[in-house]
């Protein structure tokens, strides 16, 4: 009896071990489809049009600099070929001045009182108005020298 019993005990289990095997091949099958690719379950159709829109978008962007370059290319041509003006066509600008309309006013190394004080200016000093940052001025004070002056002590014309 006990020989039998191990007989039946091995071929049961060759008999799941065999239904396991086809079990599992219709459960996973032989061919699935490539990670990432249209036929993976998990890149939807709707994912895959977004991306193609976008690249279209794109292709689209880059004709448009492409022309863009090529205009530009065909009018610095065009601007090389002819000859040059005697006239400027850029007339210099009028420079801004500043004058000072308090009987002394400090130049600062910077647009605020936390920089540091680098020079006086008297009533009725004039100086050239180069830029405005809140309210200084900088100023010109001389060759690459610059300085800042509170706007409200000065009148610019």
């Amino acid at each position: 009896m006990d020989l039998k019993r191990k007989v039946l005990y091995i071929s049961l289990l060759c008999l799941t071990l065999i239904a396991g095997i086809f079990i599992g091949k219709a459960v996973f099958a032989d061919e699935l489809p490539a990670p990432g690719s249209q036929g993976d379950p998990l890149v939807t159709k709707s994912y895959v049009d977004v991306l193609e829109n976008k690249i279209t978008a794109l292709q689209n962007q880059v004709a448009t600099l492409e022309n863009t370059v090529k205009t530009l290319q065909d009018r610095i041509a065009q601007l090389e070929k002819s000859p040059p003006s005697s006239q400027n066509p850029n007339p210099p600008a009028v420079q801004k001045k500043v004058i000072v309309i308090v009987d002394k006013a400090n130049i600062r190394s910077g647009p605020g009182t936390n920089y540091s004080k680098i020079g006086e200016a008297k009533k009725g000093a004039t100086y050239i108005l180069v830029s405005q940052s809140g309210s200084w001025y900088k100023i010109k004070l001389a060759e690459n020298k610059y300085g800042y002056i509170y706007a409200p002590l000065v009148k610019v014309e």
